[in-house]
């Protein structure tokens, strides 16, 4: 018999505006969002046949995540 894993789903997204401020120094404004989707994705399940949870899934890889950033470019 054999396990079948879940199917795993992901989409990343990104965007940047660069600023220059001087020849040489610019600054640059980021949003990042990753698993933009909010789709759930689970581990895989507990492979130990001793153990009293064998075949099932326990946990999820994790929720959406965002963030900004504002780095300086010299």
């Amino acid at each position: 018999m054999r396990c079948r894993d879940p199917d795993y789903v992901n989409w990343d997204f990104s965007e940047f505006k660069n600023i220059p401020l001087t020849e040489t120094k610019e600054l640059q404004f980021r949003g990042e969002l990753f698993n933009v989707l909010n789709h759930v994705n689970f581990r895989l399940p507990v492979s130990d046949i001793e153990s009293p949870t064998f075949g099932q899934i326990q946990q999820d890889v994790g929720p959406r995540v965002i963030q900004v950033v504002l780095k300086f470019l010299f």
